[in-house]
């Protein structure tokens, strides 16, 4: 497990290169730790790519739950949500493979008393199939925001 880095925006000039040098991230999750940490409300606090023996997992923190927004619809089966593990017998095989949880961590918030240690964890497949949706995933989170005014579905969710 490694520690996680902020970026400014989707778009952001901070390289993939830089940040592997600065945090020690496994390269699998940069792109996706770059989108979440591109929305405002959200802040990536660690990240595991699994090595292959276990889940995908990224953990953060949410300032409000409308920020929960463009992840949670972006892995919803509804609108093409990420696929499942080629065998599921749910929804055609789309759909379960990725999920969005709130999780205790027993820790408080650093500098900020009385806040309690509640963080969300987003958790996808093992191995290679996580690597690869989790970059697809990264890009529905860059479309959702693209799109935004074409369908009416930021819900006021924005860019940092």
């Amino acid at each position: 497990m490694t520690d996680t880095a902020t970026n400014g925006s989707i778009g952001d000039s901070i390289s993939k290169e830089l940040m592997l040098r600065q945090t020690r991230m496994d390269p699998e999750v940069v792109e996706l730790c770059k989108a979440i940490n591109a929305i405002q409300g959200l802040e990536t606090t660690s990240s595991c790519c699994g090595h292959g023996d276990t889940p995908f997992h990224i953990w953060f923190r949410v300032s409000y739950v409308k920020a929960l927004y463009p992840i949670t619809r972006c892995i919803d089966t509804r609108y093409g949500g990420a696929p499942t593990l080629p065998d599921d017998p749910y929804m055609g095989g789309w759909g379960r493979a990725w999920r969005c949880m709130a999780v205790d961590t027993d820790t408080a918030v650093e500098g900020q008393p009385g806040v309690c240690g509640v963080k969300f964890l987003l958790e996808g497949p093992t191995g290679e199939l996580g690597y690869t949706q989790a970059t697809e995933l990264a890009g529905r989170i860059h479309r959702f925001f693209e799109n935004a005014d074409k369908y009416g579905h930021d819900y006021g969710v924005k860019l940092k």
